[in-house]
């Protein structure tokens, strides 16, 4: 499970780098999208429709940051 808050740079090498580090083993990645100001909810919907492996989750915005 990784939580992206305004990571729409940065998210799609990071799900590439697990993809490829555990290419060979059954996993599964959980992009849970809390509140970002930026294209973040775009992006991690966009790695959730490219692969199996991938959901993408968006919640409303914590109010703990």
């Amino acid at each position: 499970m990784i939580p992206v808050y305004n990571g729409s740079r940065t998210i799609g090498h990071l799900v590439e780098r697990i993809q490829a580090i555990f290419a060979t083993k059954p996993f599964e990645i959980i992009l849970v999208n809390d509140g970002s100001e930026d294209e973040s909810e775009m992006v991690c919907s966009q790695l959730a429709e490219d692969s199996r492996k991938t959901r993408a989750f968006v919640t409303v915005e914590s109010e703990f940051r």
